[in-house]
């Protein structure tokens, strides 16, 4: 995930993750991946979150792939968004500010089980 072993031990610490007591085994690395990948939660990209019609890792001109933003905002197929700042705004504008907060809040909040 191109975060070094003092980066990782950081958000293990973080997280709440206790420190190893012993080396893994190979057949334990072997089916349990190192680290988690916290993508999408704090930085937003439209193709994260862009359903089954997302068919780029980054979006092409100016369209966006955005259809919504779990678990509040769906349904976004015919206006799909293409950056965490034009969401933003366009949620201010359409639905206002708590309205845009709430959406992000729940979205942090629902990502990580």
């Amino acid at each position: 995930c191109g975060l070094n072993a003092l980066q990782r031990r950081a958000i293990s610490q973080a997280l709440g993750a206790a420190p190893a007591a012993r080396a893994a085994s190979a057949a334990e690395v072997a089916t349990v991946p190192p680290g988690v990948n916290l993508g999408g939660w704090l930085v937003l990209e439209d193709w994260f979150f862009s359903g089954a019609q997302g068919r780029h890792v980054a979006s092409q001109g100016t369209t966006g792939q955005g259809v919504g933003l779990p678990p509040l905002l769906k349904g976004l197929e015919d206006t799909p968004w293409q950056s965490e700042g034009l969401l933003t705004k366009w949620l201010q504008d359409t639905r206002g500010d708590e309205e845009a907060l709430k959406v992000f809040s729940a979205h942090r909040e629902a990502y990580i089980t």
